[in-house]
């Protein structure tokens, strides 16, 4: 004879709610996460940019400086 484990409906469905909140709630970390991410990547490409166009300033303040002192 085989033994059939019986467990209450109301726990099942609890437990059930409860894996469905987790699940809703991961989801939502992970979308907070991949929106953390593209801002990280967007402020990154800026400074970037930022970077680059200090350099061609610096450039350009040289050359001036060169030109002047000729």
């Amino acid at each position: 004879m085989q033994w059939i484990n019986r467990t209450p409906l109301d726990e099942v469905r609890r437990k059930e709610q409860s894996e469905q909140a987790k699940d809703a709630q991961l989801k939502q970390l992970g979308a907070s996460l991949t929106q953390e991410m593209l801002k990280n990547a967007q402020k990154d490409v800026m400074i970037q940019q930022l970077g680059k166009e200090l350099t061609e300033l610096k450039i350009k303040v040289k050359q001036l400086e060169g030109a002047a002192s000729q």
